[in-house]
Formats: C-alpha cells, structure tokens, sequence
C-alpha cells in the first residue's frame, strides 16, 4: 500500500493545471466545490510542507500522514461533494491507488479520452474507433 497517496492526492488538487483532470480520477463535483476543495488542498499542502523546503523533508510520522487524510476526507464533506464522490475517495485512500488500470486499459483510456476532447472542440459527434473492439471484446461500439 502506498501510505502516501493523501500527500499526493492533497498535491495535485492543489494546483491549476489538474483542475480539468480530476474526472479522471473520479472526483467529480460541481464548480463551487471544485474550488472549496483545491482552496482547502493548498492549505493542506502548506501545512503539510510546514518548514521544509522539498517534500522529501516533511515528516512522514503517521500522525501527520493520517492528519492530512483526515484534512482530505474533511474538505471533500465541508465542500458539500456527494457520498459517492466522498465513498470514491475514500476507498482511494483506503487501497493507496489513485489509479488501478493496466497499461493496454490506460492506453485505451487515454486514447478513447483524446477523442472525445477533439470531438467536443470540433463540435463532431464522437464515433468509437473499431480498433478498441478488437483489443477488448466486451467493448460496446
């Protein structure tokens, strides 16, 4: 297990450039959310930084690991996001995988994803390619 899946998760929903990405990881929520949580990440963040200069210098005790876990579900329940959005994370935090697909799932994934951004910008209605049925029968096309 990876006990340090909270001082990641914190990280990444701290910043600008994931905003879009959490999809992804399935955290959906709605704007206002959205923004209590990577507002309450970053103070998660700093307080989990503290003094140190680089993340290999905070302290990795486990009380202040499970504090920062405990600060995570928190801004998820004080954002008002949805049980299972909250259910998601926590068995996120509980298995220490943001992600548990295989390289062929994540390679089809981020394809499948590619084509439904360039189709959502171009205005086209998005068509599976036939390819992905051939790599995974059980696909729907």
């Amino acid at each position: 297990m990876n006990e340090v899946v909270a001082d990641k998760l914190s990280m990444l929903l701290s910043t600008n450039w994931f905003f879009d990405h959490w999809p992804m990881i399935g955290l959906v929520v709605n704007g206002s959310q959205h923004m209590s949580i990577q507002l309450a990440c970053r103070n998660i963040v700093k307080e989990m930084m503290s003094d140190a200069t680089v993340y290999w210098n905070v302290s990795f005790s486990a009380e202040r690991r499970a504090k920062t876990e405990s600060d995570l579900i928190a801004c998820f329940v004080a954002s008002g996001a949805d049980r299972p959005v909250i259910e998601h994370l926590r068995a996120t935090l509980g298995n220490g995988s943001i992600g548990s697909y295989d390289s062929g799932s994540s390679s089809m994934l981020a394809a499948m994803t590619d084509q439904l951004l360039k189709a959502s910008k171009s205005g086209e209605v998005f068509e599976m390619d036939v390819r992905f049925k051939e790599r995974d029968p059980s696909v729907m096309v």
